[in-house]
């Protein structure tokens, strides 16, 4: 069997606590050939010296390297930095410097992966939840199946919920940055959109195994009140309506993806208070003029009209402009 290469990405900021466990579980995968990116945000501890100490001391088959950024770039263009100028394998872990993979969670998403025929462009796998100090906590598993772009996936968007699985359970082919570019537009949330570019290529693929460990409450996975979450929740899903707007350019099977595309974005208005909703709201409907039929496109402008209320069309006519100039 072809065994391709493949890139393990471990990030981290400040995680000094946590790095040397994280570091150690990246490079006892056992999984050949295997890149493994250990990227640090510009960490202000001691983060980036432990992983360099642990990783001098390995002598292992694994393809190192080590990345520090010279300034702290924040999560969406850190992601991007890694995802399009150093990760070289077709399929990607992705792991957090305060999480911890099982050695055999490479190994297992690729074969899951692979008996897709390869088609499967995002991976989510099971997870145990565990304290700031390691003690394990309960264990998610999801349903094994292959989702596409469907109302059931579109569903967690419209009811204001998570997607299927957390970030620390997830993987994606090269194809998902390949094919779409950075994510710009949502910095903060960037497993969602993986996700939502992958079910509109060649789906999300779930996996019930337990191959991570996700840190409640850790460097990065930091506790908040609801009240906070509530608020934050509310910008980030704007954040994910703006950049599934604008992947939708590049999608190819808009046919399917379009009335959940019109939903997604009505729901994401009618459900949240923010002061950018018009901004998104033109963008939508420029950007859907764009990619659809001529009578497509009539039908979309009545759906969008209808749902998301009165919409200043002189402001529309002038950012369509910009946008076809550009």
């Amino acid at each position: 069997m072809d065994r391709p290469l493949i890139s393990f990405a471990l990030f981290c900021y400040n995680q000094e606590d946590f790095i040397e466990e994280a570091v150690r579980a990246a490079l006892a995968q056992t999984y050949s050939p295997l890149q493994i990116v250990i990227s640090d945000d510009g960490s202000t501890d001691r983060t980036f010296k432990i992983a360099q100490e642990v990783v001098s001391s390995y002598h292992g088959p694994h393809e190192i390297l080590l990345n520090r950024n010279e300034r702290n770039l924040g999560v969406g263009p850190h992601v991007n930095k890694v995802m399009t100028e150093l990760v070289k394998g077709e399929l990607i872990i992705t792991a957090a410097g305060d999480d911890i993979s099982v050695p055999e969670r490479t190994e297992n998403v690729f074969k899951a992966w692979n008996a897709t025929g390869r088609k499967a462009d995002s991976i989510l796998n099971g997870y145990q939840r565990m304290s700031i100090d390691g003690e394990p906590r309960d264990v998610k598993t999801p349903t094994s199946q292959m989702c596409f772009w469907n109302e059931t996936i579109v569903s967690h968007c419209k009811k204001n919920i998570p997607m299927i699985m957390p970030g620390c359970t997830q993987s994606c082919s090269a194809k998902v940055f390949g094919k779409f570019g950075p994510i710009l537009y949502a910095p903060h949330i960037e497993d969602d959109t993986i996700a939502l570019r992958a079910v509109s290529m060649g789906g999300v693929l779930l996996i019930p195994e337990v191959l991570t460990k996700w840190r409640m409450a850790g460097a990065v996975s930091k506790a908040k009140s609801p009240e906070y979450m509530w608020e934050q929740d509310r910008a980030y899903r704007y954040e994910v309506a703006t950049q599934l707007l604008i992947d939708s350019v590049k999608m190819d099977n808009l046919s399917s993806v379009n009335r959940s595309l019109i939903r997604y974005v009505a729901r994401a208005n009618m459900l949240l208070s923010h002061p950018k909703s018009m901004c998104i709201r033109l963008v939508g409907v420029v950007l859907l003029a764009f990619i659809c039929s001529p009578m497509t496109t009539f039908h979309n402008f009545k759906l969008i009209h209808r749902k998301i209320g009165e919409m200043h069309w002189r402001k529309l006519i002038g950012l369509a402009k910009r946008e076809r100039c550009a």
